[in-house]
């Protein structure tokens, strides 16, 4: 079994998020603001905001600002340990010696787990994740007659796109 060290006190109320891996999939009963409101809550992420301008044409175009669900995976600061939260705590520390100590917003896990000479381990890989940005394709800036109607609109295409992860 690999060594146990203690928990550092200052990592200690760690939370442990895995990383965004799959599409999320709305309930078909709720409209798409609603399951926008519902994924961010789900995926603990901060909620979708909007910027609404009036168009030329009069209507009212929606421009998300939405959360990072990409990151970037920091597989060098990889920790181990006999549990999870060992290795996060490991992989942590790495983290911070890589990164100069800056801050990072959202740190989510890729774990895994392998057979080492002392035992079944754990391995964990922080996947940095920033903060909200205005997402400016095309594809999702909604587009209605009311601010309510291009939010729905922009929701839809957020949900429908594959934009919302888990």
């Amino acid at each position: 079994m690999m060594p146990s060290a203690p928990l550092d006190p200052n990592l200690a109320n760690l939370v442990i998020l895995r990383a965004f891996s799959r599409k999320y999939e709305p309930r078909e009963t709720i409209s798409y603001l609603d399951g926008i409101h519902s994924w961010a809550q789900r995926a603990k992420v901060p909620p979708v905001k909007w910027n609404i301008v009036r168009g030329k044409d009069s209507q009212f175009y929606a421009v998300p600002e939405f959360p990072d669900v990409h990151g970037r995976e920091y597989a060098a600061c990889c920790g181990q340990g006999s549990t999870q939260l060992l290795a996060c705590q490991a992989a942590t520390q790495y983290l911070q010696r890589y990164t100069g100590g800056i801050h990072v917003e959202q740190v989510r896990w890729k774990f895994g787990k392998f057979n080492s000479p002392g035992g079944l381990a754990h391995c964990a890989v922080p996947v940095v994740y920033g903060g909200p940005g205005f997402l400016q394709a095309d594809e999702v800036i909604g587009r209605g007659p009311s601010h309510q109607a291009a939010r729905e609109d922009s929701a839809q295409k957020l949900l429908e796109l594959g934009y919302c992860r888990i």
